[in-house]
């Protein structure tokens, strides 16, 4: 049974993820993207992750094709860390300059990732928000992707590339190591008022690993106690990790074809070819399975309802809108079943919000290719998932 929410309720919970949806109006349409990257641009399911959208500059070293559409690897990056604070901290304390840390028994691993840390005891899982949390407003969650790379990311985390991204803060990034890898920390006010954030980056060429705290700004304990969880981060690149650790449903795999890509918390990509396709400018099919909260039937309404314009705001034009009510495999499902045109190309999107009866999974399929096909396939894939 997942640890208790400390007062938050079912309602509370839907509100923060429907809040926390990417909100794509401020961004520049993407231009020459394939449906994989823009869809994974406007999936962002994070709760301690704002909502912010500011695109990642383009590496010189890309050739012209690549610099047509936005690397999705770097979209994660911005999507996780440049989004997470509404301005970056004008003060910021003096942190460390090196962590250094080795794995002890005291270490316990953080689900979904091959991170181990040092936390108070009364830190709880709380399995559904796929974080560890003291109470409301205090709380830290750690991400790791294997689509993207601290390497490929680390040109982001300077003040020049804030400004350039039109964040006019004299925002200060404090650059350390965490062991033997280049590490990025900064603390600041969240978008939610009377909130502060702290952001701990790192990773090499292979993988990049956010830990995000979260305390009121008036709570200077919670805050050096979120510091001194970070201190004990240890790195385990041995560890051998399941990548579907922790997803809380099972469906038909064969139906598609498609290959885990990959993972980031509670969010699970799925491509035709797997991994590779996330360096593919051309992938064209993709499935995004994730994990939410339970919620009220009227929530979740709210929440699907809410969701088209999003799109639409990231340069894909729905030529279907209207959100159906239907029964899939005994739960209540909100469907939107559209066309889509991108850059002038046609393609589907097939999107379920399915509640359950103690969690809720959010679906999307796309696809710029074998439209009907592919809508058959992702139909049926939606009425094989089963809930754990």
């Amino acid at each position: 049974m997942a640890a208790p929410t400390h007062g938050q309720t079912a309602e509370d919970k839907a509100r923060k993820h429907n809040t926390v949806y990417t909100k794509w109006a401020g961004c520049a349409k993407i231009k020459g993207s394939s449906p994989l990257q823009h869809l994974i641009g406007l999936i962002s399911l994070k709760p301690a992750i704002a909502h912010i959208c500011i695109y990642p500059s383009v590496s010189g070293n890309f050739n012209k094709k690549q610099k047509q559409y936005f690397n999705m690897k770097n979209v994660l990056f911005l999507l996780l860390f440049f989004t997470t604070f509404y301005s970056f901290a004008q003060d910021l304390e003096e942190f460390t300059n090196q962590i250094t840390t080795t794995k002890t028994q005291k270490h316990k691993r953080i689900s979904g990732t091959k991170v181990f840390c040092i936390a108070p005891s009364n830190y709880e899982y709380v399995k559904e928000l796929a974080r560890y949390q003291r109470k409301d407003k205090l709380y830290f969650q750690v991400i790791e992707t294997s689509g993207s790379s601290f390497t490929e990311a680390k040109s982001n985390f300077t003040k020049e590339a804030l400004r350039a991204k039109g964040i006019t803060d004299d925002g200060i990034l404090k650059n350390l190591f965490l062991n033997e890898y280049n590490c990025v920390y900064t603390e600041g006010p969240s978008k939610y008022p009377g909130e502060t954030k702290l952001i701990m980056a790192f990773g090499d060429d292979d993988f990049l690993v956010f830990v995000a705290g979260v305390c009121k700004n008036s709570d200077d304990e919670g805050k050096k106690e979120l510091q001194e969880i970070f201190k004990t981060i240890y790195y385990d690149k041995s560890f051998n990790l399941n990548p579907l650790e922790l997803a809380n449903f099972e469906f038909d795999e064969s139906i598609t074809g498609f290959k885990h890509a990959m993972s980031m918390s509670n969010m699970i990509i799925y491509t035709e070819n797997g991994k590779s396709d996330l360096k593919n400018p051309n992938a064209g099919a993709l499935m995004n399975i994730a994990m939410m909260p339970q919620m009220s039937e009227m929530k979740a309404e709210q929440f699907a309802n809410d969701l088209p314009w999003r799109f639409e705001k990231g340069g894909a034009k729905l030529k279907n809108r209207d959100i159906q009510k239907e029964k899939i495999g005994g739960f209540t499902a909100f469907i939107l079943d559209t066309k889509t045109e991108i850059e002038s190309k046609e393609g589907i999107l097939y999107q379920v919000l399915l509640v359950g009866d103690k969690s809720s999974i959010l679906f999307a399929g796309t696809a710029d290719r074998d439209i009907e096909s592919f809508k058959a396939k992702f139909k049926k894939t939606v009425q094989s998932i089963r809930f754990k």
